[in-house]
């Protein structure tokens, strides 16, 4: 197998949304699909970032699962107030925010998926997902909770492909909280304090392994 048909492994972020002018879950994102470890295991990785908006994401989402026939998906999402990352196993076929999405829009309650199932699992390596968060130092727990906003619509939209088009694909979503400043940045506003907040190298760190290690379940179903 050549490097280009190696089985790839798909790591999406967010850009910004209403009072997150920069979102990191797009950088760790794209600084992942940057990674040369993927290709020691025989894998290869790559990064989208969608735009944080239902008509956005609900229109790319379908088509890069079908151009790239990922054996593993990994979402990462920004939960600005939370003190640990949060590791969801479960999706539903809702949408409930009261917030607007980045082209201004609220989407009202509806669902995702017109007769789809309610609620989709996710349990892909969940338990293990936390404890590679612990051996890094990142405090992390289970979530049965993705969200009221995009971050639960992608999860669901995912689960629903991999359980169409590709069972088994181990599909996962992490919230991440707010990483500590670097050097001379400012704090950002609405990020709960913690005492130890996880620095942007070690959640990179943290979540490759965690990409690496779906990889390599994906590509053994």
């Amino acid at each position: 197998m050549t490097p280009a048909d190696d089985p790839i492994v798909l790591v999406t972020g967010f850009g910004p949304y209403p009072r997150v002018r920069v979102n990191p879950t797009g950088s760790l994102a794209a600084r992942i699909g940057r990674s040369r470890r993927f290709s020691r295991f025989g894998l290869a990785v790559r990064a989208h970032v969608f735009e944080t908006s239902y008509a956005a994401a609900g229109r790319d989402i379908g088509p890069l699962l079908e151009q790239l026939a990922p054996v593993a998906c990994l979402h990462l999402g920004l939960a600005p107030r939370a003190p640990k990352v949060r590791v969801e196993t479960r999706a539903e076929n809702r949408t409930r925010s009261l917030a607007v999405d980045v082209r201004g829009r609220l989407p009202g309650r509806r669902a995702l998926v017109p007769q789809g199932p309610s609620t989709l699992r996710g349990h892909a390596l969940a338990g293990p997902a936390r404890a590679a968060f612990a051996r890094a130092g990142i405090p992390a727990r289970l979530s049965r909770d993705a969200g009221a906003y995009l971050c639960n619509a992608v999860y669901y939209w995912s689960l629903l492909a991999a359980a169409g088009d590709a069972p088994g694909r181990p599909v996962l979503f992490v919230h991440l909280p707010w990483p500590a400043p670097r050097a001379g940045e400012r704090p950002a506003g609405r990020r709960r304090r913690t005492s130890r907040p996880p620095t942007v190298d070690a959640m990179a760190r943290a979540l490759e392994a965690l990409a690496l290690a779906l990889g390599a379940a994906g590509r053994r179903v």
